[in-house]
């Protein structure tokens, strides 16, 4: 479902009408550029408040740079800013609606939004994939948001490893399969959370 909408800015996304900074979004050598208002950045994102404020060269500059960041996953992200609206069927379209790439999709999303610290749409992917994950029993859709989110997650305890661990542990016959325990020992963040989440089910004791 989608979230209403909460913002007049969604007509000024990449419009360069008051815009005061330009965003060059850079990946693989390849460059997209976007009409941006720091004003707007500023209020959903605590990367862009500080970079606008604090010590750096954005603050008083009207370009900004950004890498690393798949392009359509960054443009959701940036438009989200504006709009304030997560619309998890776009989503779906955007994925083909195939079970695996339904996941990946609003998972790297996440993976921009975590980046920039845009808290209010993490909490709505978040709420988005565990839905979806706890409407699908297939163990391979599952094992696909694994693979996608923890190489991006160094640490345990995001709200997204809790949501993936408390989906699977909710599966006792999936966590004894060849396949987790490898996950396991591939993602160190992953194997914490399991644990973590054991030991706080009283189902680990140390």
């Amino acid at each position: 479902m989608a979230t209403k909408p909460g913002s007049a800015g969604t007509s000024l996304f990449n419009n360069p009408t008051l815009s005061d900074v330009k965003i060059k979004q850079i990946y693989e050598g390849k460059v997209r550029e976007y009409h941006a208002h720091k004003q707007i950045l500023a209020r959903g994102s605590k990367f862009f408040l500080n970079a606008f404020t604090g010590n750096f060269k954005e603050a008083s500059g009207n370009v900004i740079e950004v890498h690393n960041d798949v392009p359509e996953h960054f443009e959701a992200a940036l438009k989200f800013l504006y709009t304030q609206q997560y619309d998890s069927e776009a989503v779906a379209e955007q994925a083909f609606i195939q079970n695996a790439q339904r996941i990946r999709v609003p998972i790297g999303i996440l993976v921009v939004a975590d980046k920039y610290d845009i808290e209010r749409l993490s909490g709505l992917i978040v709420d988005d994939v565990k839905i979806y994950l706890l409407t699908t029993t297939r163990l391979p859709v599952l094992v696909a948001a694994i693979k996608e989110y923890y190489p991006n997650c160094p640490n345990a305890g995001s709200p997204m490893g809790i949501a993936l661990t408390t989906v699977l542990l909710g599966r006792p016959a999936s966590t004894h399969t060849e396949e987790v325990k490898l996950l396991i020992g591939q993602y160190l963040a992953f194997g914490a959370d399991m644990a973590i989440h054991l030991h706080e089910c009283g189902r680990l004791r140390v």
